[in-house]
Formats: C-alpha cells, structure tokens, sequence
C-alpha cells in the first residue's frame, strides 16, 4: 500500500507536516505553477506569526468545525485564505468581520476597518461590503480613533461620500481634525480631506470654529494656508441634487436655517519687496503679510454631482498652484496634457 502523500508547511519555529488531501479538498490553488510542488513539498511560511500559521492548519484538518479568530491573527489568516484559496475560511473570516457590526459595543468592527488600507482587499466585493458598513456606522465610529488609522485615500474616499450617515459636516471635520493630529507626516491629505466638507452645509460660526482648532496643529501655518483654498473657493459650496440621493442627508438643497446667513471669507495679501532697497535689518524677512476678509451674504449655492465638484476642484486647485509658482518663477512653463 503506498505511502500517504503529504504537504508540509514550514515557520521559523515549527514545521506542520498533514495529509495533501485534506489541502487539495478545501483549495482551490493545487496546480503546480501557483504553489510549490504539492507532492512531499515544503511551503515557506517563516513570514508569518507561528500563531497563525497554527490556526491555518487547524482549518484544513478540522474545516466543519467552529472558530471564532481574534483580531491580532486576522489579517495574516485572511491572507493565507486568499492565497492559498481556501473558499471556506475565507468566507468564515467575512462573515465574523462584517456580523461584528451588529455589536452593541463598536469596538470590535472599528479593529477590522484597518483591512482596508489593504488595496486587494479594498478592491473586492468584500472590501466593498466593508465600506458600506463603515459608511453606515460612521456616526459611531466617529467618536472613536479608528478611522484614524486608515490609510489617507481611503478615508478620502469615506468622507467624500454623499452616502454617510452623518447629521453634521461637523463630525467630518473633527474625523479630518484626528486624522492630521495623529502625525505631522499627514500635511499632503490635508487638502483632499478638508475638502470633503460640505461647506453649504455648515455655518459661519461653526467655520470660525474650524479654523481655531486648526491653528493649534503642528503644522497649523501649512494647514490654514490649505484652507484658504477650501474654506474660500466656490466650487466647495456646491450642493449634490441627484435625483437618487434626494434620501441622503448631505445631498439636496442646503438647510434653510442657513440660507441668508453671514459667511465670512478670510484672505491674505502677501506683498514682495526688493531687498536691496529694504534697511538691513530687514533683509533676512522676505515677505510681508496682512490680513483682510470680506462679509457677504449667503446664496443658495451651485449645484452639481459629486464627481463634477471634484473634477472642478481638482482643475482649480492646479491653476492656483500653477498661478503661484509663476508669480516666482515668471519664465517658467507648463506643459499642457
């Protein structure tokens, strides 16, 4: 009687010798050419925490039975399933994921949202169900320091839909406000995060407000430069009035508590001197600002989609750089696309 083929799987602490069959019976990745010889072979996992590697075997040699994963092994798991294309454990480990939802206690379902920084998995369905849960807990989450972990994009991606359940652009900005708290390395989001408030939608007391706490950032300077461009450009007072976001609460017409109200708009006038001209004791100051604003009355705003408001952000916010890279660079030019 011949010999049980076996696989083994290798950790930089152990070695995990099991039957091939029970391997090939739950994946889906048996040809050759995606894993290594399946035959007395020796799969490398010394990249990964013994820990999990244990619970991966586990799996293959006891698929019927039930498991609950802890956080700290999760990711690594859900890699070794997507890998190796084990179905069953890979729809386990959604299925814990996203049931934990209906937790009383948000805690557990804020942990697992860090996966999305994971662009793979980010791009699944899975990913996409992921996302829409956060969407729909967002006023939970907000309260807490989870979606302060995620990557800049993402988190981009979550504050800029019209599909959040948030009663206040308040809340998005105090999620943006944690998001470039936690490190100063954080200034290149800071643009494409302020800009997902809905600035129709706040008032001008609550602006003011905004900008206080700004200016007790590290980089409070760079940041309040970046909101001069947000806070006093038009294209960010449009309104969203799709026909099939008429039920989300940042869509539609602005409140009409706000309509008619004082909108302030701050601005800086920066002023360039010759400084050979300039006493000596000033030549080592280049640039002289002072502040103005300007007092207007609020008007029911421009309408667009979300993506035409983005796309008109995204062009104006390259002339205005364009435009103040030429006031010191006068000869230079710009290729056009």
């Amino acid at each position: 009687m011949a010999a049980e083929r076996t696989i083994t799987f290798k950790t930089n602490q152990e070695e995990f010798k099991i039957p091939l069959r029970f391997f090939l019976y739950q994946s889906s990745a048996a040809q050759p050419s995606k894993t290594p010889t399946l035959s007395g072979g020796i799969i490398n996992l010394t990249e990964y925490d013994v820990k999990v590697v244990k619970v991966f075997i586990a799996r293959i040699l006891e698929p019927l039975k039930s498991y609950k994963y802890d956080y700290s092994i999760i990711r690594e798991l859900y890699e070794l399933a997507q890998i190796f294309q084990l179905q069953r454990l890979a729809q386990e480990i959604e299925n814990q994921i996203l049931s934990s939802i209906e937790n009383p206690s948000i805690d557990e379902f804020g942990q697992y949202i860090t996966l999305l920084n994971d662009k793979e998995i980010y791009s699944t369905k899975f990913g996409g169900d992921l996302l829409k849960n956060v969407l729909s807990k967002f006023d939970a989450l907000s309260s807490t320091d989870f979606l302060s972990n995620l990557d800049g994009t993402i988190l981009t991606t979550i504050l800029d839909s019209c599909e959040l359940l948030v009663a206040s652009e308040v809340k998005v900005f105090e999620v943006g406000l944690k998001f470039l708290k936690k490190s100063n390395d954080r200034l290149l989001h800071a643009f494409s995060i302020l800009g997902c408030i809905r600035m129709a939608r706040i008032s001008d007391s609550q602006r003011k407000e905004m900008l206080k706490e700004l200016e007790e950032l590290p980089q409070a300077p760079q940041i309040l430069a970046i909101c001069g461009f947000v806070f006093n450009e038009e294209n960010f007072y449009r309104c969203c009035v799709l026909k099939s976001h008429e039920k989300f609460p940042r869509c539609g017409n602005i409140p009409k508590d706000l309509h008619g109200t004082v909108n302030t708009i701050y601005s800086n006038k920066i002023k360039l001197y010759n400084d050979l001209n300039r006493p000596e004791h000033q030549r080592d100051s280049y640039l002289t600002a002072t502040g103005s604003q300007v007092t207007t009355v609020r008007k029911p705003m421009a309408r667009s989609s979300r993506v035409e408001r983005r796309l008109l952000r995204e062009i104006k916010a390259k002339a205005a750089w364009e435009k103040s890279y030429l006031r010191y660079f006068p000869n230079s030019s710009f290729d056009q696309e």
